[in-house]
């Protein structure tokens, strides 16, 4: 939608009252301004995020390499570690896609934004009008841009989540593969 669509849509001020004029766009600012700090809220719970998933993909990758190279981890259970740290790091990156810097609109606005309502000599009224309409087009982005990087954060939640069922099969292999390890030891001691 183009700022002129916007435009169209808000109604004629000629007949509304200054004082609602004026608390329509106090609350348009408050409202933006609030969809900022829900937007810094999501930002660094995103960061929280990402790094938590990396660090566990890494842990995950450097210590299956490291209990394979040692010949002290059974193949399978290498291989769904493997998968669980694959699933980490790309939850991590859903996650990297939720705070990365993107366009979003702040409130207030520069005076050159007021500049050709100076050169057209446009009235208070309309100046308001354009204001509103400019409001709404920025709170209508705002709300696009916040809903995509909530989409990256619930998709990185189920990979991470799906990196667990991983995890936990890995761990039910190794604890069944031990368990096995110490039932011979004990035949051959006790056999």
């Amino acid at each position: 939608m183009t700022e002129r669509d916007y435009l169209s849509e808000v109604p004629d001020l000629q007949d509304v009252s200054e004082e609602v004029v004026k608390e329509a766009l106090r609350e348009g600012e408050l409202h933006l301004q609030a969809q900022l700090q829900t937007a810094l809220a999501a930002d660094q719970r995103a960061l929280v995020i990402f790094s938590v998933y990396t660090t566990a993909a890494m842990i995950l990758f450097g210590t299956t390499a490291g209990l394979f190279q040692a010949g002290g981890l059974p193949l399978g259970v290498g291989i769904f570690l493997v998968g669980a740290g694959v699933a980490l790091g790309l939850a991590a990156v859903y996650a990297w896609r939720a705070f990365r810097p993107g366009h979003f609109t702040l409130p207030g606005n520069a005076p050159e934004q007021w500049y050709q309502d100076f050169r057209d000599a446009v009235t208070l009224v309309e100046a308001r009008a354009d204001q509103l309409a400019w409001l709404q087009r920025a709170m209508d982005r705002n709300e696009t841009d916040m809903s995509r990087r909530a989409e990256s954060v619930k998709a990185s939640a189920s990979l991470a989540f799906r990196a667990s069922f991983l995890a936990f099969a890995a761990a039910v292999w190794a604890a069944l593969d031990a368990a096995a390890a110490v039932e011979a030891l004990v035949s051959r001691l006790f056999g």
